[in-house]
């Protein structure tokens, strides 16, 4: 098998949700990629060199299991759990290049062999809902969506878990059975991707041989990337059904991550040309268009891993800025990608002019953004109130965060119902249900209604509350006041019968949205272009119509322009304005 076969046949796994990674120390330690140095931890070389150059007592200890057991025989379990604390758990050490492409992998399962807390912070960053699982009873815990670490060794962030005494590593399956039971269950149906191990790794070792004894015939084929050109090591581990890539884990790691991302973009048809720019290629997941807010953040995520990978302020300035202006050619109403275009331009600029720490900069552009997420979604419990009927209408990240931030006690009391939107919906309740997903981990009771049905309620005051993203604000130049917002056609529909039946309505962005209207002729920039073509069931029924289907078209509308009224109020990263 070449090395391109192997490439596929782990994007084939990823794919269908077959693949785990089990990770070695290696991942953690100090590193270079794409010509830059990345400080990492101390390997276990490491830290036994440094204990037997203070210790007399571990002249003759051999390996770290020896040296730690003398060390907590003679120091007691409290100094070796502080002194590896001090060396594990190092603040200003961040994840490296390795942890954050193995996060983008978005496997189901990490099998980690480390104590550090690197591989979790990497995940976290990526959204992803994790459960570390180092003892017994964390495995009850799990639910369908969590993403587990599981962690045989113990972990930083639970000193007392911690196993590295030679006594304490004898048997996984004596000390945490029903782990040990979980992580085979993983492991005996899916393939592994062994990262961060050389040959020589006692743990990698270990683990191959108990997992041979135990799986038998069942034994997975597995990938282990290491550094090695040693026929005879390929050969010996054949018997593991195990393949050796002879490979930097880092470099492994992104090739992995950039052709997993080639071959997602290949197997979608139909896509808008700014969605096949590379900087978009992680929104290829979400079925339709992705709302203002994704597009950006993963704009700003593909940036990051640009930097982190080394890439010339130059190139990038160029691509960013021709990436972002792809966008705005066939969504001229994202005004806040717009403005984070116009920052980034600024950024990249000072840093080249001035010389300033590109990653620096960047990470207050990230800062500014989560805070102002953490402005507006600080104002959800306030704002809900008594009200127990919410309607929300047109996927809004903004909104999803909104609500996600209510009370949980509170959650349990209320019913969304979220609108179809059926102008953003190919298929039926495509939009309502994407909603809905993003809204899993809640505590709400959902309702999924047709937009006449909607209509229909509002009107009947059965509706609280309507809570609206929005695409765009206009803002007077004189008063200051809003005058109107652009959102999804229906939107206007929606705030004049609230209006009409004294419903409020709270419509949520961040202020970056906000456009000064100087002149009435502003607004004639405003695009009406439908977000997603709706009309391919009805072609296929106009096809069979052929006295029809040169006279018959599907007509939709994309946005509206919404005059701001009394009932109407605005939730912003810096206050609640009416």
């Amino acid at each position: 098998m070449d090395i391109g076969d192997i490439y596929r046949k782990i994007a084939d796994h990823i794919n269908a949700g077959t693949c785990i990674a089990v990770v070695g120390a290696g991942i953690s330690a100090t590193c270079e990629f794409n010509g830059k140095k990345y400080l990492g931890l101390p390997l276990a070389r490491d830290i036994v060199a440094d204990l037997k150059s203070k210790r007399d007592y571990l002249h003759d200890a051999q390996d770290l299991g020896e040296v730690a057991f003398l060390f907590r025989e003679n120091e007691g379990r409290a100094e070796l759990e502080k002194y590896l604390l001090e060396r594990l758990n190092v603040k200003g050490i961040e994840p490296l290049p390795a942890h954050n492409y193995l996060a983008t992998l978005q496997l189901p399962c990490y099998i980690s062999m480390n104590f550090d807390n690197l591989l979790e912070r990497a995940l976290t960053a990526c959204n992803q809902k994790l459960l570390p699982v180092c003892a017994d009873e964390d495995v009850s815990l799990h639910t369908p969506t969590d993403i587990l670490v599981i962690k045989p060794h113990g972990s930083v962030d639970l000193p007392k878990s911690m196993c590295i005494a030679m006594d304490e590593t004898f048997s996984f399956e004596e000390r945490i059975p029903i782990v040990t039971h979980f992580l085979l269950s993983w492991l005996s149906n899916r393939m592994a991707l062994f990262v961060g191990f050389s040959l020589s790794d006692r743990d990698f070792l270990e683990l191959i041989r108990y997992l041979k004894s135990k799986l038998g015939k069942y034994m997975p084929h597995s990938i282990a990337v290491m550094r090695s050109k040693r026929g005879f090591l390929q050969k010996f581990w054949d018997q593991y059904n195990v393949q050796i890539v002879d490979s930097d884990a880092t470099e492994f790691l992104f090739e992995t991550h950039k052709r997993l991302k080639q071959l997602k973009f290949q197997l979608v048809e139909d896509l808008e040309p700014w969605m096949r720019n590379q900087f978009f290629w992680q929104l290829l997941e979400i079925r339709g268009l992705p709302t203002e807010t994704q597009v950006i953040d993963a704009l700003l995520r593909e940036i990051k891993e640009r930097i982190s990978a080394g890439e010339k302020i130059e190139l990038l300035e160029k691509e960013v800025s021709e990436a972002i202006s792809l966008v705005l050619r066939y969504r001229p109403n994202r005004s806040a990608l717009k403005s984070i275009g116009e920052e980034l331009s600024d950024i990249l600029r000072r840093c080249k002019e001035q010389n300033l720490r590109l990653w620096d900069e960047f990470g207050k552009l990230e800062k500014r953004r989560k805070v102002a997420g953490e402005q507006i979604s600080s104002q959800a419990s306030a704002i809900i109130g008594s009200a127990r009927s919410i309607l929300i209408y047109s996927q809004s990240q903004r909104v999803t965060d909104f609500l996600g931030a209510v009370d949980p006690s509170l959650q349990k009391l209320i019913t969304l119902f979220i609108g179809e939107c059926r102008v953003k919906s190919p298929a039926n309740f495509q939009d309502a249900m994407a909603f809905a997903r993003q809204l899993r981990n809640t505590h709400y009771t959902i309702r999924l209604i047709p937009d006449v049905g909607m209509f229909h309620l509002l009107k009947k005051k059965k509706f609280d509350l309507v809570l609206l993203g929005a695409h765009m604000v206009f803002q007077s130049k004189e008063t200051e006041e809003y005058e109107y917002f652009v959102n999804t056609c229906g939107s206007e529909a929606i705030v004049d019968i609230a209006c009409k039946v004294d419903i409020p309505v709270n419509v949520i962005f961040e202020r970056e949205k906000v456009v000064r209207l100087f002149e009435k002729s502003q607004l004639e920039s405003v695009s009406y272009e439908p977000e997603e073509i709706i009309s391919s069931e009805a072609v296929r029924t106009m096809a069979e119509e052929p006295t029809l289907s040169e006279r018959l078209r599907v007509e939709n509308i994309g946005y509206d322009l919404v005059q701001w009224r009394k009932n109407v109020s605005a939730v912003t990263d810096e206050k609640l304005e009416t």
